[in-house]
């Protein structure tokens, strides 16, 4: 089994994902040195180390797919390859694991169910029910004259 600097530099990856890992897992069971360590490193959270760590790993295949089709495209007639696909979709998961685009959306319909939620309960059950009765009702009575 060879060891080269690619292989070396996979593994020193995968040994800090071990870690942080480790960690989160050892301040989960009650080991808390302190209350803000565990805030840095809660895989739960955003903005924490472990994501920003998981954000960095993404950029990099990032990088490494969008170099690939750099040169697979620069060999090639074809526009668009399954390496840019590949980049772009990558490109994507960096930036929402960094900036947290998600949890925004998730917010955002959070909100607007709880508006109409209450929208519904200002208005009562009764009158969308009487509004769908008049409805069905409509439509029954213009299928007889029809």
């Amino acid at each position: 089994m060879q060891t080269g600097p690619l292989r070396i530099f996979a593994m020193s990856l995968f040994a800090i994902d071990a870690l942080l890992v480790i960690v989160y897992l050892t301040l989960a069971n009650g080991y808390v040195l302190s209350a803000w360590l565990s805030l840095f490193f809660n895989l739960d959270r955003e903005s924490t180390i472990a994501s920003w760590f998981s954000s960095t790993q993404l950029a990099l295949a990032r990088v490494v797919f969008a170099l690939r089709a750099l040169q697979k495209e620069a060999n090639s007639v074809a526009g668009v390859s399954f390496y840019t696909l590949w980049a772009v979709a990558l490109m994507f998961l960096s930036a929402d694991e960094a900036a947290g685009f998600h949890e925004s959306i998730s917010r955002f319909l959070v909100g607007v169910l709880v508006a109409a939620e209450e929208f519904l309960e200002m208005i009562g059950i009764s009158t969308i029910l009487v509004a769908a009765l008049k409805l069905c009702e409509l439509r029954v009575g213009t299928k007889v004259v029809a």
